[in-house]
């Protein structure tokens, strides 16, 4: 089994306490579940693209992320947001969940936003939303051809 950019970015962000001090192991691919609780953190791949060479694949992938960081309230949610910055914008080194590992060549934030979700006419509960995209270039596992 290989290690994907979701792994490392899960792996990085519950590794620190800046980061769990805000949300525990509130961290969920897609969507949080119904009574999950704020502020919590989501994340979901945007794109992927796989590097190659003359002789097939190069073992080299570039993954965009999302990381949407949700709050009750503005500075709850930026101070998230700073934190998982911290964490995530610059990093390279190995990775290793479990008996697995995986080199991360470069982990950059591309860009971000902050908003407001609902609650605008008072008509539902507003969330406070930071939105970040990160690229995670890491080392893949070079399928083998047959022949």
């Amino acid at each position: 089994m290989a290690l994907f950019a979701e792994d490392i970015l899960r792996s990085r962000l519950i590794g620190a306490s800046a980061v769990v001090a805000y949300v525990g192991a509130r961290m969920y691919p897609g969507v949080a579940p119904k009574g999950a609780g704020f502020p919590n953190i989501t994340f979901n791949r945007v794109s992927s693209e796989h590097h190659r060479h003359l002789q097939g694949a190069a073992g080299l992938v570039q993954v965009h992320i999302q990381v949407d960081m949700w709050g009750d309230s503005y500075l709850e949610t930026i101070g998230l947001a700073d934190a998982v910055r911290h964490v995530l914008d610059g990093y390279r080194g190995v990775v290793t969940v479990g008996d697995e590992s995986v080199a991360v060549l470069q982990c950059s934030l591309v860009e971000d936003y902050t908003g407001i979700t609902g609650g605008l006419d008072n008509s539902a509960r507003g969330l406070f939303r930071a939105t970040h995209e990160y690229e995670i270039g890491h080392r893949e596992l070079v399928p083998t051809l047959a022949l």
